[in-house]
């Protein structure tokens, strides 16, 4: 064996990349205050040992819960061995992204432009050993599923080393903190009522007078039941959801719960939480 090609194959033996996926709790929402928000799964991850020169495939498949939209973007860090330079050049990713019907909908490169195309960016030199990109916010309306798909190389020439795969998945647009009320705070099965009321109110700049009715929900875990009227008084909505309905959600609970209200005001959702006792 040559001097060079024995050199690259210590390189490939020697050299460990560490991995790890940190997906951010901007994104990460509860069912109870988003309607599941923008949710992500990991499909399948990076290994805990990467070879150099060698090629592996992480999938991560997310959906937009939420009843509006959401910007999201990724920022992807790579960290090499202490003490060394790692670059640009020492990296290749090839990112793609399909819909729910495998239609791709981005392929784009990162690192070092092997295949010479026009759809790459490069990382930005933060040390010596510590590379970085942030991809431009894209928008996914309500409903909107995508799968990403990446495929990461470290490629022969950089420091033979301990590497660690950083990717941070961000977004914007949480729900308006709103205070809500709920009445009866004691809610007995067997007593006979029709509603069960929420009173909301919304911190500034946002008018109670531009809730959209028709978007009000009181959710306990993931189920809800939407609300059936509501009026305006002194700066507060009052929102009736039917009782019978609230009822066959808490089946089984006793003792304080939780409930939760979302809804749209202009388009933009909020949420709030109340505790009531069941018995």
């Amino acid at each position: 064996m040559s001097k060079k090609r024995h050199s690259k194959a210590l390189k490939a033996l020697l050299a460990l990349i560490s991995s790890a996926l940190f997906i951010s709790s901007a994104l990460i929402m509860t069912r109870a205050c988003s309607e599941g928000g923008v949710q992500y799964t990991l499909v399948q991850d990076l290994p805990d040992f990467l070879a150099l020169d060698e090629t592996y495939e992480m999938i991560v498949d997310c959906r937009n819960m939420g009843a509006v939209p959401y910007d999201v973007w990724a920022v992807i860090t790579l960290y090499g061995p202490s003490g060394e330079t790692f670059t640009n050049g020492d990296v290749f990713i090839n990112w793609i992204s399909c819909d729910e019907n495998g239609n791709v909908i981005s392929n784009f490169t990162l690192g070092r432009n092997l295949w010479g195309w026009s759809f790459h960016w490069d990382f930005t030199q933060i040390n010596g050993n510590i590379i970085n990109w942030t991809e431009m916010p894209t928008r996914m309306n309500s409903g909107v599923y995508r799968r990403h798909v990446l495929y990461v190389s470290i490629l022969g020439s950089a420091p033979i080393g301990n590497y660690k795969v950083v990717i941070n998945i961000l977004g914007e647009k949480t729900p308006v903190q709103a205070e809500v009320s709920i009445t009866p705070k004691v809610l007995n099965f067997r007593s006979r009522g029709k509603w069960v009321e929420a009173c909301i109110r919304l911190p500034k700049p946002y008018d109670i007078k531009n809730i959209d009715m028709n978007s009000l929900k009181l959710w306990f875990k993931d189920n809800f039941v939407q609300a059936e009227w509501g009026k305006v008084e002194e700066g507060y909505l009052i929102a009736k959801f039917p009782r019978d309905k609230i009822i066959e959600i808490l089946k089984g609970e006793r003792g304080p719960v939780e409930l939760t209200v979302t809804g749209l005001v202009n388009g933009i959702e909020f949420c709030g939480t109340d505790t009531i006792k069941i018995i």
